[in-house]
């Protein structure tokens, strides 16, 4: 575990070639997810806090597969629940990248950490009380979907830095 293909690495940082960096694409965001599928518990709290910073919310869902490669590719900071929308993380060429990621406690797995310290991004993560999530990944199920708790004032530590 914890082995990431360069050469895969290198090959998927590359697409698309025909792709430029957009400025109407925000290079710090906030993943979201329509309602339903592990959700975020405290949203509006955290949304204000995304405000204040210079934070947008995107919904991966609503761009294209090129879209969401040039807006990872620009990206300078990513907030995001656990969950698959972070495999963009491939596309990241801003070396000063910070990628925050939040699961719960009892739900979620290293794949993007693993990811991102291979890519050289600036990776942390929080369980939803706000303790250090490396090291504490659980994979229960019957969790899945859970909503979660985002530990707004550890976030705002950072992306205030």
């Amino acid at each position: 575990m914890g082995h990431v293909d360069t050469n895969l690495l290198n090959y998927l940082s590359a697409l698309p070639e025909t792709g430029h960096v957009s400025e109407a694409l925000p290079d710090r965001f906030l993943i979201m997810r329509d309602k339903g599928r592990r959700g975020i518990a405290n949203e509006e709290s955290l949304l204000d806090m995304c405000s204040r910073n210079n934070i947008t919310p995107v919904y991966l869902e609503k761009y294209s597969w090129e879209e969401q490669s040039l807006l990872f590719k620009q990206a300078k900071l990513i907030i995001s629940p656990h969950g698959a929308g972070l495999s963009n993380i491939v596309f990241c060429q801003n070396e000063e990248c910070k990628v925050i990621e939040v699961f719960s406690r009892n739900y979620g797995t290293p794949a993007f950490n693993i990811l991102a310290l291979n890519l050289g991004l600036s990776y942390y993560s929080f369980l939803e009380d706000g303790q250090d999530g490396i090291g504490c990944f659980k994979s229960n199920a019957r969790h899945k979907f859970d909503d979660i708790y985002f530990p707004i004032n550890k976030i705002a530590g950072i992306v205030e830095e």
